[in-house]
């Protein structure tokens, strides 16, 4: 490619739209082997790279789609085929004491508004039951939200509800959270939407997604993750199919009938061609007594002139131009 084709080509960047929640940071407290991780999003996009075992696929169970619908379920938390346990296995990890608590949240911006997304979640070796308390907050986490207090241990519930005051709520349940969460970031999506929604993050969030791919379970899940149809729109669209039934039968009905239409077959909507038998024979001139009509092959056949520019116009024969000649002469005798 040439150097002036080059400075032609430039690429170009579509604008960023401010007019939707995009997620901007995400962080894990005292979870697994995070002691205090921040993750930061370039564009609504998040990338993690490491080595087998270094815990990319754990910050992602533990982030996304979890903080969104609340469902600790051990099949909703594993990414892979194989399960890694349930939600007691990765907060216990990478520590021996007896109880351990953390946090794990999002934040999502749009234009200067700010949405965190979170949980606290305490372990427990003596019951190995996992306690989960899911909130909700206009606040930013590190700057207007520390989850650790001066100590670095990581906030218990009493405090938390304290800290969050009147910007946020901490949800009794995950019911409640679920559709706190729809509310905001997803307004106007009922229930069952909101969970095709989840359905789909969660099957593209499956690790060697193209390894074992099921192109016909995919598509459903993406099919039924997309936003319905308004009635309004659809209701447009049939008004106008309508009035198309409506003057095709106007037109069906004002249009003028052939004289010959008797002739035609019955229950034929189409017009036969010339040749066909159902238009009545023409009656031709009378023919004397006693012929017949002739047959195909003895009718003669038509025979056309060929124009020939060299030619034109035609010879006189010597008999017509001596005719002409005497005619001049005899004209113009007194």
């Amino acid at each position: 490619m040439s150097e002036a084709r080059q400075e032609q080509a430039v690429l170009t960047v579509l604008p960023v739209t401010r007019d939707r929640w995009r997620p901007t940071r995400a962080g894990l407290v005292s979870l697994w082997r995070y002691w205090d991780e921040t993750f930061t999003f370039h564009g609504g996009r998040l990338l993690l790279r490491g080595p087998n075992g270094s815990g990319k696929s754990m910050a992602l169970e533990l982030l996304l789609p979890f903080l969104l619908d609340a469902d600790a379920s051990p099949a909703r938390l594993t990414s892979a085929a194989k399960s890694r346990g349930g939600l007691f296995d990765r907060v216990m990890t990478g520590t021996d004491e007896a109880t351990r608590t953390g946090f794990a949240w999002v934040e999502f911006s749009r234009g200067g508004e700010t949405f965190t997304v979170g949980a606290r979640i305490r372990a427990s070796h003596s019951t190995h039951n996992v306690d989960l308390n899911f909130f909700t907050t206009t606040l930013a986490v590190g700057r207007d939200l520390h989850l650790l207090d001066a100590t670095r241990t990581p906030l218990s519930a009493k405090a938390l509800v304290q800290a969050i005051g009147d910007s946020g709520r901490v949800h009794p349940s995950g019911e409640e959270h679920r559709n706190a969460v729809r509310e905001v970031l997803f307004p106007g999506f009922p229930a069952d939407r909101y969970a095709s929604v989840i359905s789909a993050l969660l099957a593209l969030r499956k690790e060697k997604l193209s390894q074992h791919l099921d192109l016909a379970k995919l598509s459903e899940t993406l099919s039924e993750s997309l936003p319905p149809l308004d009635d309004h729109d659809i209701a447009a669209v049939a008004e106008g199919f309508e009035r198309l039934d409506r003057r095709r039968a106007e037109l069906d009905g004002w249009r003028p009938r052939s004289p010959r239409s008797a002739h035609w077959p019955p229950g034929n909507g189409t017009t036969p061609e010339p040749s066909s038998s159902a238009w009545p024979a023409r009656p031709g001139p009378p023919r004397p007594v006693g012929t017949t009509s002739p047959g195909p092959s003895a009718r003669p056949k038509p025979r056309w002139s060929r124009w020939r520019p060299s030619r034109w116009p035609p010879p006189m024969s010597a008999g017509r131009a001596r005719t002409g000649s005497t005619r001049s002469a005899s004209s113009a005798t007194p």
